[in-house]
């Protein structure tokens, strides 16, 4: 039997929490902490009990019964709530009932209501019948990380159900690429459109040139990125100069110093499973962009320059990364090879946990002077330019973790979790026993009937399949310029 006299008295005892946070000032620290603790506990219920009131109000019509045509006009009206709330809160009702594991997680306080936010964002993308049977697989990334973390989960998910999608829209993109220039003020002002290539080139070109020219150069790197600019566009615009020779008049002067050329190279990672387009492949990933459909794909290796990276398993270490075989060196510079398959080991980012920058400097854990380290992959880990500063200042340190990974601590010894990438590594091993599964209880329709995927279909819903593991042994592709045409 519903009693409505349950939420009559939660209001009083919201009403005497109010009351008593005039006090807040006298709470010790302790005190202080758990009372926040208690207090988002509490909020994450409740707002699992309004999810489920504004679902079952949509179900049951009773908005019409109180004067309004809508479940958005009542909340607008009565909870002075706007359209996107309330279709929010109702659409997370909706998913509790949808997911019956999901709502007993936010009951017991496991999960919070922005996980379910994430859910019902998946169940819309992915579909329902996927969702409730990978119930189970994601329910633990949601209940030990970030909402955000359970959101890439669920996107990777979608890519692989629904590659095709990305495809859709690269092609959109395409549609859609402009560039204006308007006279604003003193100056103009650029705006636009780029697809994924343009763009991601473009980015690069602009990171490259952000970087100090030479020794001493202090102009802000928004100046540096104009100048750059200015002087690809000088480049585009003015044919190159007549050679003439100095005569008596004219000294002969010192050549100037050449400028950096800035580096627009594409990078491309793809498993071999993607180039060979099997069933359940994770899409390739366009470094700066994301993760890019079968078709740009095709365009970016067609006729590009590729360089193959084999990679076997994950290391076992507190910090997990690709385990890539090892070509070591005897040569103390990073040679092209091995750069490239450390920027494919660390996805392209900073090592150091938190930075994230994607602009890699290369450097030996163990120093070539100090320490006599070998130019080797397991003694070289990529960083970014003001990390590898901190590094050789002796105010950031990396120690090898003996598993083949790194660790990085302060300073004062303390090392620094990276929270990040251990949450990315447990999400691409839970992807990974699910996504051949999952991306057979797909609508079949989607995939051509060759030999190839016929060789590798099976029918049913993903728990009459049998549970299966995965080897990551995959094939990355780098340095992916697009044809010359």
């Amino acid at each position: 039997m519903f009693e409505p006299q349950t939420y009559t008295r939660l209001h009083e005892q919201a009403r005497q929490a109010a009351d008593a946070s005039e006090l807040i000032g006298l709470a010790t620290d302790e005190q202080l902490c758990q009372s926040l603790r208690d207090l988002q506990a509490a909020l994450d219920l409740l707002d699992g009990v309004r999810a489920s009131l504004f679902a079952q109000l949509k179900e049951s019509e009773a908005h019409k019964s109180d004067g309004a045509s809508t479940v958005a006009g009542w909340a607008r009206q009565e909870l002075r709530m706007g359209l996107g709330e309330s279709r929010r809160h109702t659409k997370a009702g909706q998913t509790l009932k949808t997911l019956p594991k999901v709502a007993d997680a936010l009951r017991a306080g496991t999960i919070r209501a922005a996980h379910v936010d994430e859910f019902t964002v998946g169940v819309t993308k992915v579909g329902a019948d996927i969702m409730t049977d990978l119930q189970d697989v994601l329910l633990p990334i949601a209940k030990t990380c970030e909402p955000r973390d359970l959101r890439v989960a669920i996107n990777e998910l979608n890519d692989i159900v629904n590659c095709e999608e990305r495809d859709k829209a690269y092609q959109r993109g395409m549609n859609k690429r402009d560039i204006r220039v308007d006279k604003c003020g003193d100056g103009y002002y650029v705006s636009g459109m780029l697809d994924p290539v343009t763009g991601a080139k473009f980015a690069r070109w602009a990171k490259t040139v952000s970087m100090p020219e030479y020794d001493g150069d202090d102009r802000a790197p928004s100046d540096r990125r104009v100048d750059g600019l200015g002087r690809m566009l000088d480049d585009q615009s003015t044919p190159p100069p007549p050679e003439q020779q100095p005569s008596d008049e004219q000294p002969e002067q010192e050549p100037s110093k050449p400028r950096r050329r800035a580096d627009t190279t594409l990078l491309v990672l793809a498993d071999l499973e993607t180039l060979l387009r099997l069933p359940g492949a994770r899409p390739a990933t366009l470094v700066g962009f994301g993760p890019i459909g079968p078709q740009l794909l095709g365009y970016l290796t067609c006729g590009a320059d590729t360089s193959g990276i084999l990679t076997h398993g994950t290391t076992n270490g507190p910090t997990p990364q690709a385990n890539v075989l090892n070509v070591g060196r005897t040569s103390r510079l990073a040679t092209a090879a091995q750069r490239k398959a450390i920027t494919a080991r660390q996805d392209g980012i900073c090592a150091n946990p938190g930075c994230g920058s994607t602009f890699l400097e290369f450097h030996h854990v163990n120093w070539w002077n100090r320490d006599g380290g070998r130019t080797d992959l397991s003694n070289l880990v990529g960083i970014c330019g003001g990390c590898h500063q901190l590094v050789h200042q002796n105010r950031l340190i990396i120690r090898h973790d003996g598993s083949g990974g790194f660790t990085f601590h302060r300073s004062t010894g303390a090392v620094i979790d990276d929270h990040t990438r251990i949450t990315k590594q447990r999400v691409r091993d839970l992807i990974a026993n699910i996504r051949h599964a999952a991306a057979e209880t797909g609508d079949e329709r989607r995939r051509p009937p060759d030999r190839q995927h016929q060789r590798h279909r099976r029918h049913g819903r993903l728990h009459d399949l049998p549970g299966r593991t995965y080897t990551i042994t995959h094939l990355n592709l780098c340095d992916l310029t697009p044809p010359r045409t």
